[in-house]
């Protein structure tokens, strides 16, 4: 049983470093990404946001199945990420609180 034990942590403690690269990566890219539109004019980013949002919505309803991950995927990235952001966006748009 101690074996096992011991096997079980070692994987737990293999997800848990893998996870924290992938979540490392993924910040780093946000960054990235950040940094690049930052100087990109808001007309760009409407033109490229809107079409980019509709191929995501035509691969969703694409799905046979929907997972209740993906489900919460498409929320968080979504409606429920802006929500979130949306008082920060209206300070910096300058737009005062709502």
């Amino acid at each position: 049983m101690a074996a096992r034990t011991k096997a079980h942590r070692f994987s737990i403690a293999r997800i848990r470093t893998e996870f924290a690269a992938y979540l490392w990566k993924r910040v780093r890219r946000n960054q990235a990404w950040f940094e690049v539109s930052r100087s990109m004019p808001s007309g760009d980013v409407r033109a490229g946001f809107v079409p980019s949002r509709l191929r995501m919505l035509e691969a969703f309803r694409a799905l046979e199945e929907v997972s209740p991950d993906a489900v919460e995927w498409f929320e968080e990235s979504g409606a429920l990420h802006y929500a979130a952001h949306a008082e920060d966006l209206r300070r910096f748009l300058g737009e005062g609180e709502t």
